[in-house]
């Protein structure tokens, strides 16, 4: 009804939020248990809505603190699985209990990868394919257990007319005839 578009509320929630002044959100993501994650350059917050609550999350490996930074991808890999894409892919197993009991959630990660540049992008094909976006190509991988195994990276390559157009991917989807579609920044649409 185009009369209701001029009666749109919004709830300002920024005074809610445990984020630094000067930090950017980046990702908004509701995973399968309906918790609303919240990826920024500088932290990872997840909201619970039947508390209506914010808590910031530490990630943490081995005990020590793992900095996730300009987080971009927020993506639910199966019913006990998230992965989290900035600077580092991370992936984490059950994080919800931690959650709804801890004040201050420190979470141990299942496992970090370093390998990609700053993840920007993150897809699950039909096909059970996990497709990254990074700022320097594109990666296909698949899920092992508790991480991800990157198994080919793809580039730009000069002249060649059947490799990406540019290397800094921002966007993937998959159409539903199984095609995948990568959007970059400054080069364009390509389709495999």
């Amino acid at each position: 009804n185009p009369g209701n578009i001029n009666r749109l509320r919004f709830e300002r929630l920024s005074s809610q939020l445990p984020l630094e002044k000067l930090d950017f959100i980046t990702t908004i993501y509701e995973d399968r248990k309906g918790y609303i994650w919240i990826g920024s350059d500088f932290s990872v917050v997840v909201y619970n809505p039947e508390k209506k609550q914010f808590k910031k999350i530490i990630l943490t490996q081995g005990g020590d603190q793992v900095s996730l930074s300009f987080c971009r991808v927020i993506d639910q890999i199966d019913d006990n699985h998230l992965i989290l894409g900035g600077t580092d892919l991370v992936v984490l197993k059950n994080p919800w209990t931690i959650i709804q009991q801890e004040n201050h959630p420190r979470i141990e990660v299942a496992s970090v990868c370093n390998e990609p540049d700053l993840v920007k992008s993150f897809l699950q094909t039909k096909d059970g394919n996990f497709w990254i976006g990074t700022e320097n190509g594109l990666y296909k991988s698949e899920f092992r257990s508790d991480g991800l195994n990157l198994l080919k990276r793809y580039t730009a390559a000069g002249e060649d007319t059947f490799s990406l157009s540019n290397n800094d991917i921002f966007t993937l989807y998959e159409d539903r005839n199984g095609s995948l579609w990568v959007g970059t920044f400054g080069g364009g649409l390509n389709k495999q």
